[in-house]
């Protein structure tokens, strides 16, 4: 009996180690995973069927698989060639970058494009309300944390009247953020009779699995022609009735044009993984054949998920490094670099006058590894946000 338990064991760890050589990329995230199934006899693969298999990626192939690739016959007149590249202004150093990136994440440049920047909670809520109580045939929203007090009353407000006037609405949350946050968001938009859908939602047995990947993307597209996205959630601590009262900080954008159709893709795919349904043409996309240029940003849209290729994001940021001549800015709420990222940054900054600057969140201190010092001693300057209003100038 000890023999058969001793072979069973090293079979399943064999042809679990073969599943993780072939499926992580990340040397790491392999590493760890090889010592758990050697170390941990059993659970070591049991954990790593529960949560090392990206389950969502091979539904979302699946599905796609079974509905027509989307076509948005407006936006060849916005497509940018790489033999164009030259006539928009785009210096000869990035040139290469456009190249490497469009062959990268297979999505097309467009030009035509406006794209503003929204860099406080009272900024971005009004100009998305403003959107939804002027939208005329269709909104989505995707979002991970969607408080149902506070601003997010107002936007429950804002999607009820919008249905009432006819206007075709989706609202796709995050299943675990969903169920957490009080009072119930979920009870609010059931009241309200707006339509939405979870992403792997725990509570379904079909989706236990599924528990350690989540969806932090933030969508919100107005009549197929104005979009939203960036860092804010609908959260309460980003928000405030009082201007003088300091609260979260975070960065959003407002964006029209051509590049729009690409947002509401990444929209409809996740809706379609999370709830089945197809949405495709008008009202969704705004598919008039005139349809003008709305502004002179060049622009491509990269999805990153738990359904896509992650690599094309950090790809996209390891090639931007690579041609930089001048500086690199990096603003995000957390930064945890991994040895290759942080060697890239490096290496931009050799031999070459580049300015290098960090803007994070002064929390992200006590979150980020490696240890402060040992990340950011590559930057010509770091900054940490440590309240709503200026940054503070932390290391230099």
């Amino acid at each position: 009996m000890p023999t058969v338990i001793l072979l069973t064991y090293v079979m399943a760890s064999v042809i679990t180690s073969i599943q993780v050589i072939m499926n992580k990329r990340n040397p790491v995230t392999a590493s760890l995973w090889l010592v758990t199934i050697w170390l941990a006899p059993y659970l070591g693969s049991f954990l790593y069927y529960i949560l090392g298999i990206n389950r969502v990626n091979r539904k979302a192939v699946s599905l796609r698989k079974g509905v027509d690739q989307y076509r948005f016959p407006i936006l060849e007149n916005f497509q940018v060639n790489e033999s164009e590249l030259s006539r928009y202004g785009i210096s000869e150093h990035l040139i290469p970058l456009a190249k490497s990136v469009h062959r990268l994440v297979e999505q097309d440049l467009l030009s035509g494009n406006s794209i503003v920047p929204l860099f406080s909670g009272n900024m971005t809520y009004v100009a998305m309300i403003d959107a939804i109580d002027n939208a005329n045939r269709s909104i989505v929203l995707m979002t991970y944390i969607f408080h149902a007090d506070g601003i997010g009353d107002k936007f429950i407000t804002a999607l009820r009247q919008a249905l009432a006037r006819g206007v075709e609405i989706r609202v796709l949350l995050d299943g675990v953020m969903a169920h957490l946050t009080r009072p119930s968001i979920i009870k609010a938009l059931r009241t309200a009779g707006i339509p939405y859908a979870l992403f792997n939602s725990p509570l379904l047995a079909r989706q236990f699995f599924f528990l350690n990947l989540r969806s932090h993307r933030k969508i919100c597209v107005i009549d197929g022609l104005i979009g939203f996205t960036g860092g804010f959630n609908i959260h309460r601590d980003y928000w405030s009735p009082n201007p003088e009262q300091e609260v979260f900080q975070d960065t959003h954008f407002r964006v029209t044009g051509p590049i729009v159709a690409q947002l509401s893709n990444v929209f409809v795919n996740e809706w379609l993984y999370s709830s089945g349904e197809t949405l495709r043409g008008e009202p969704w996309f705004f598919e008039e054949p005139e349809t003008q240029e709305i502004g002179s940003v060049l622009a491509r849209g990269i999805a990153a998920g738990p359904d896509e290729r992650w690599e094309r994001l950090r790809g996209a940021y390891l090639t931007a490094l690579n041609v930089a001549q001048q500086s690199v800015r990096i603003m995000s709420p957390y930064f945890i670099p991994d040895e290759v990222l942080v060697a890239a940054i490096d290496d931009a900054s050799t031999g070459k006058s580049l300015w290098t600057s960090l803007f994070l969140r002064a929390v992200a201190r006590s979150c980020s590894r490696p240890p402060w010092d040992e990340s950011t001693k590559h930057f010509s300057m770091a900054h940490a946000y440590g309240s709503a209003r200026l940054p503070l100038i932390i290391q230099s």
